[in-house]
């Protein structure tokens, strides 16, 4: 279910991530991970943590994607402990996820463990899986499918395996992607076949994008600006 969240307008949205012992609705959260966003750019304001399972093994299956073993486990705290922080950090702000049914799911899961009164998630969900099924139907929307469709490196998930905040990093970049596209044609997508008066231009540019995706980010005053404009358009 997509919640709606009481605080919309301020751009900051928050992407998240979890590591789990399996798929099935006992199994436990043992990974966190969450980024902040401001206006779809990283802040640089991270959430990341292992929690004890509390005797829930982890699934062989699982251990296989990510590499978390009950060992490294053991004097980790528990969800319960750490839900004031990570609602701290999530405030009322949208949270961003791929296939994000799952994540919501299983954190909702935690927190009925530590009490039936305690308050779930209230956050608005955005899912990237749907939008980029929406944008891209048929191909393969998966997060490795999204970073090689962006050029996304994806050399640390390849040798290290799936991890909650290295996968909040990537989704973070491919969610910019989707939405306001940094990558994009030069000119907002203004043709750029040769004769047109573009063409030197993207040359020189597109070469520079690939090498350093955050040429060309907003300082602060620029950000502050652009969020005013926002706020009276009404976005």
């Amino acid at each position: 279910m997509t919640h709606i969240s009481e605080n919309r307008n301020t751009g900051r949205e928050v992407v998240l991530d979890t590591e789990t012992t399996g798929l099935k609705i006992e199994d436990r959260v043992i990974e966190l991970g969450m980024i902040e966003l401001q206006d779809k750019i990283p802040t640089g304001r991270t959430y990341h943590m292992f929690f004890n399972p509390e005797g829930t093994p982890v699934h062989p299956d699982a251990l296989a994607v990510h590499g978390i073993t009950n060992q490294l486990l053991e004097d980790k705290p528990t969800f319960g402990s750490q839900i004031s922080a990570i609602f701290a950090f999530l405030q009322n702000d949208p949270i961003v996820a791929h296939n994000a049914s799952f994540d919501i799911r299983m954190i909702n899961n935690e927190i009925k463990r530590r009490s039936s009164g305690q308050k779930l998630l209230p956050n608005e969900v955005i899912d990237t899986l749907k939008i980029a099924r929406e944008k891209f139907p048929n191909a393969d929307n998966s997060l490795n499918g999204l970073c090689r469709r962006f050029k996304i490196n994806l050399d640390r998930r390849n040798s290290e395996g799936h991890g909650a905040l290295l996968d909040c990093e990537l989704l973070a970049e491919c969610y910019e992607e989707l939405t306001i596209g940094r990558n994009r044609r030069i000119m907002f997508d203004v043709p750029l076949e040769r004769g047109n008066g573009y063409d030197h231009v993207a040359e020189i540019i597109a070469p520079i994008l690939k090498k350093d995706r955050g040429i060309g980010r907003p300082n602060a005053q620029e950000l502050k600006r652009w969020q005013e404009f926002n706020r009276t358009c009404g976005f």
